[in-house]
């Protein structure tokens, strides 16, 4: 006999079957013999049917039992047996019809599509009845009936969990895991706070343009430098060397002082941090981090490409945000003792996140020079 031709009994071979349906599974099996056999051979489709009963079943036993005894004509005392010997005839659109009372279009193909094995949820099975019976989940629906190729469980349950303005194949494409889609609607969430002309139907119509090569992270963060209902008030300056930077300003601040503002949006739009620039040359920026009860507190100071900003421009600066209640944070220690104690110790991060200056030996190189 030829190995190489093709065997036509393949779908027969029995397949095995784990988690929750083995022990349902072994009940029906000691009602009507033969049972367990029948799943492990039976198509993916079958399957999937049996395990759309069983997760019924597992609500109410002897009302499905009589809907499937009433779809194969087989009638009994005994419900399990009814059900296994039901299960066995039925065909996968009369056992689902069965079940639901309705077998809507896509679900035995989408059944078809998951493979052999059980979902881990047993409520997914009437989820995705709901899903494709809805009206109003048609869109939903639209992203596993347009999905190219197997279709997974947490594929599934993506579609089920994405935010109603992330629907289209586009982004169903791009949210690979469950962790991936509250990511997502996380986003969403934020920008329907903070940028007012961000209606789901807006939101819609950006990710049907969404270019092949541009990430989700990229696309919110271009709503959020829409931003015009900030959810922190920033602190009132009157000061005209002073200035706020709003989401929308942060690129052009990064481009002139060099430093890496433009990569802050989040940062803005959740409201934690807020930024200061001064225009006093050559320029400095102020992080501001929200407290609790609204105020702000001075958390770190840079000046142009990032580096440590002109002492004399971080102090007047320093000054005029405390002049506007903005306080900084600061050691019972003075500064100037601080930083001796910070350098001998080894513990830089103790003044804040720039290395403290050798004073003593500038001021011997000094002295060294002069003479």
């Amino acid at each position: 006999m030829d190995d190489t031709a093709p065997n036509h009994f393949t779908a027969l071979q029995p397949r095995p079957v784990s988690g929750w349906p083995l022990r349902a599974l072994c009940d029906f099996d000691t009602a009507s013999p033969h049972f367990f056999g029948h799943v492990l051979t039976a198509s993916d489709l079958k399957r999937q049917c049996v395990f759309s009963a069983l997760a019924e079943i597992e609500q109410n036993a002897r009302t499905l039992a009589g809907a499937l005894g009433a779809a194969s004509g087989v009638q009994g005392r005994d419900p399990l047996a009814q059900s296994a010997r039901s299960l066995v005839l039925l065909k996968p659109a009369q056992v689902l019809r069965a079940i639901y009372n309705s077998v809507p279009d896509a679900l035995l193909g989408t059944l078809k599509r998951v493979g052999p094995d059980p979902f881990s949820r047993l409520g997914l099975y009437r989820d995705l009845f709901r899903l494709f019976a809805e009206p109003e989940e048609r869109e939903r629906a639209d992203l596993i009936r347009q999905f190219p190729g197997k279709l997974t469980e947490e594929r599934l349950e993506i579609a089920l969990a994405l935010d109603s303005a992330l629907l289209h194949q586009r982004v169903f494409e791009r949210v690979t895991d469950l962790d991936g889609a509250e990511q997502a609607n996380a986003a969403v969430r934020l920008i329907r706070a903070t940028v007012s002309t961000a209606t789901t139907a807006e939101l819609r119509r950006s990710v049907a343009v969404l270019p092949q090569v541009i990430g989700l992270s990229t696309w919110a963060a271009s709503w959020l430098r829409r931003l015009d209902r900030p959810l922190a008030a920033p602190p009132a300056l009157s000061d005209p060397d002073l200035t706020v930077l709003g989401v929308a300003d942060l690129r052009a601040a990064s481009m002139q002082l060099r430093n890496c503002l433009r990569e802050r949006v989040l940062h803005v739009a959740t409201g934690r941090d807020c930024y200061v620039v001064s225009t006093a040359s050559p320029g400095a920026v102020a992080e501001l981090r929200r407290t609790s009860d609204g105020r702000w507190v001075l958390f770190d100071m840079w000046g142009p490409g990032n580096d440590r900003p002109d002492q004399n421009v971080a102090d007047e600066m320093r000054g005029k945000l405390e002049a506007a209640g903005v306080v900084s944070l600061a050691a019972a220690v003075p500064e100037a003792h601080l930083e001796p104690l910070a350098e001998f110790f080894g513990t830089f991060d103790l003044v804040s996140g720039w290395p403290p200056p050798r004073r003593a030996r500038n001021r011997l190189q000094a002295i060294q020079e002069a003479a």
